[in-house]
């Protein structure tokens, strides 16, 4: 007669996020031509990849000039993702569903990104490259309509952030929202009148 084995279970939350750790791999790009021959092949001709998304563009040019038919190419990016693991939730403790945070990632004009920081007081150039040519949202992941992602602090009452849908984005001078939690003295560090999900309700890993 087998004897019987008790396990014992723990939800946790996995939560897939852009790595943005120092220690994280870079970013990085990478053009290819997309142009087909006269045998319905690609050219498949790319250029070095790197860090700076400048350079794969100046090589496209580049290889038009070599090739004045070849105008179809493809950016390929990069870009480290990982996963983190928390602990057990109160929220699984008590058998709810504890909120995720959205992390979906915008690509905002990096040029009124940098104008926009300028005009807000920030110094664009003591930024990581990474975080002013992306944008993640910080709202719940269920939301409606559009990502909203921080970019700074103006002053006490008022934080820059952009809101995006697609490829449209808006960069919005707006209040924090500030509610505080109901067993710790953290504060929301979303804006006032987000869309439902306090910063503090969200998964631990989410949107830090």
């Amino acid at each position: 007669m087998s004897t019987p084995t008790r396990r014992e279970f723990a939800y946790v939350d996995w939560v897939l996020r852009p790595d943005r750790d120092d220690d994280a791999a870079p970013t990085t790009y990478t053009f290819r031509c997309l142009t087909l021959g006269d045998d319905d092949t690609e050219c498949a001709a790319k250029s070095p990849t790197g860090k700076d998304p400048g350079e794969p563009q100046r090589w496209a040019f580049d290889h038009m000039r070599q090739h004045p038919e070849h105008t179809s190419y493809a950016e390929v990016i990069e870009r480290p993702w990982v996963m983190w693991l928390g602990g057990p939730t109160r929220s699984a403790e008590r058998g709810e569903r504890r909120m995720r945070c959205c992390d979906e990632v915008g690509r905002p004009p990096l040029d009124e990104v940098l104008r926009q920081l300028r005009n807000a007081g920030e110094d664009p150039a003591e930024l990581p490259l990474c975080e002013l040519r992306t944008a993640v949202c910080e709202l719940e992941a269920e939301h409606g309509g559009t990502h909203a992602g921080y970019l700074c602090e103006i002053d006490p009452r008022t934080q820059l952030w952009v809101r995006w849908q697609g490829d449209s984005h808006e960069f919005v001078r707006l209040a924090p929202c500030e509610a505080p939690a109901d067993s710790s003295d953290d504060v929301c560090h979303l804006f006032t009148g987000h869309a439902p999900g306090h910063s503090w309700e969200m998964a631990e890993t989410s949107c830090d």
